[in-house]
């Protein structure tokens, strides 16, 4: 047997990483090595022949309760003479706040250089695996609070199926706590089709090898909610880079989907009111004919053919005969059903492509395009026929009425709508200046 003193042994223990300390059957330190002397953070001098408790050093159990000198793996291997394995301490000294964590393993030894039982103990220096492994513990549970507190569903299964965790809004959805979910899979919490439903989502995520998304209606078991969830499923790994499982996170998406309906409903009735309001800036709120405005418009773009193209259009000025007097002895009411009636007749004379306008009172246009001098007189003498045919009733009697048209047609040298618009009113009034209900154009003024 070698002693401590011995060169090659000496040599051996001074040169190891692992701290080695042996103890005398008293418990007094009668070796310590150069390792063990760096870890505790003394000197040779002030820790040969003195115990732990001599020397000022604190232990401390893996989580961080004090350790009684009594408990120190020497001490108690000094008692029972059987060895510790792996026993892990903090040791502190005195007042200083840093602790070193080794892990101990000791054993009974008999050396001649110092008789009776004694104990020799090896430390090695683990601070970094617990201070590690405290950080680790300290991220998981910010992680577990994390987890707790998200309002979403979040779950984890094996490639079983078999679930492997899940947080509370998960435990409302299934109706039952962690501890009876976890081990279990779909299908001891939903009906066949619903499970099914799952693990074919589930299946999708493992063979694309990355997050899917589906969308999908559940009822909660907790308290019969049904909910509609955005649901992400994206595989899990091992630290070797296989697939173990899949992580699930369900979003309550139902607001937000009824928000979106809402939302497009109300974008649709916007549309519709932006669409009818348009139709009303350019629709007589009386006749429900045309404007002035969508008059203009119609001509503006006759014009522009006529001079591109040299298309011909016929301009109708049309008034009601002694209009005032069917208000003073009829009444208004009465004179806006004839207006109503007369717009009826001239809508129902016109083609598709042709612009019918009240252009304010008792008078009206109408644009004909693609149309003769010869055309445009030829429908204002039917239009007229039309008129003096129809009767209006009012008060249980009835009464006619007739009118008066001027005839135009567009030139392209007409600067804008106003001027064809002016001969025909021109024309319209020498019709009423021969006598009324009658019909006069300006065939000097045709292109055609």
């Amino acid at each position: 047997m070698y002693s401590f003193g011995d060169g090659f042994l000496a040599s051996l223990l001074a040169t190891a990483l692992e701290g080695v300390v042996v103890y005398d059957a008293a418990g007094r330190i009668v070796y310590i090595n150069n390792s063990a002397l760096q870890m505790l953070r003394y000197s040779r001098s002030e820790v040969v022949g003195k115990s732990g408790e001599e020397i000022e050093l604190t232990m401390l159990r893996e989580d961080g309760s004090p350790c009684p000198p009594d408990d120190h793996p020497g001490l108690v291997t000094l008692r029972t003479g059987e060895p510790c394995r792996g026993v892990v301490l903090g040791l502190q000294r005195g007042e200083d706040p840093h602790v070193v964590w080794v892990s101990v393993n000791t054993a009974r030894v008999d050396d001649p250089a110092h008789p009776g039982s004694s104990v020799f103990a090896v430390f090695t220096d683990i601070t970094a695996v617990i201070e590690s492994m405290r950080r680790l513990s300290e991220t998981e549970a910010q992680l577990l609070t994390v987890l707790q507190a998200i309002p979403d569903l979040v779950w984890a299964k094996d490639l079983r199926g078999r679930y492997l965790a899940c947080n509370p809004e998960f435990e409302k959805f299934f109706g039952a706590p962690a501890s009876e979910i976890i081990g279990k899979s779909d299908a001891d919490f939903v009906d066949a089709s619903q499970a099914k439903f799952f693990r074919d989502r589930d299946a999708e995520a493992i063979r694309a090898d990355g997050p899917q998304k589906n969308e999908e209606f559940v009822t909660y078991a907790s308290d019969g909610r049904r909910v509609l969830l955005e649901t992400i499923k994206t595989p899990m790994r091992d630290a070797a880079g296989r697939i173990v499982g899949v992580l699930g996170i369900g979003r309550n998406i139902t607001a937000h989907r009824a928000a979106e309906e809402r939302l497009e409903n109300a974008v649709v009735s916007l549309e519709t009111l932006t669409v009818q309001l348009q139709a009303l800036a350019r629709t007589d709120a009386l006749t429900g004919l045309a404007n002035r405005r969508a008059l203009d418009d119609a001509i503006e773009a006759e014009l522009r053919r006529c001079r591109r193209f040299g298309t011909p259009a016929a301009v109708l000025m049309i008034d009601v005969d002694h209009f005032k007097a069917i208000n003073d002895t009829r009444g208004h009411e009465v004179g806006d059903h004839a207006l109503i009636a007369l717009a009826h007749v001239l809508a129902a004379a016109a083609r598709e492509t042709d612009v019918v306008a009240r252009f304010g009172g008792e008078e009206f246009v109408t644009v004909l395009a693609a149309t003769t001098y010869a055309g445009g007189m030829e429908m204002a003498e039917r239009l007229r026929r039309s008129v003096e045919k129809m009767t209006v009733p009012s008060d249980g009697d009835s009464f006619g009425f007739t009118i008066s048209i001027g005839v135009s047609v567009l030139s392209a040298a007409d600067e804008d709508a106003s001027v064809p618009i002016a001969r025909a009113d021109e024309a319209m009034y020498r019709a009423k200046m021969l006598g009324r209900n009658r019909v006069f154009g300006e065939p000097a003024s045709a292109t055609a």
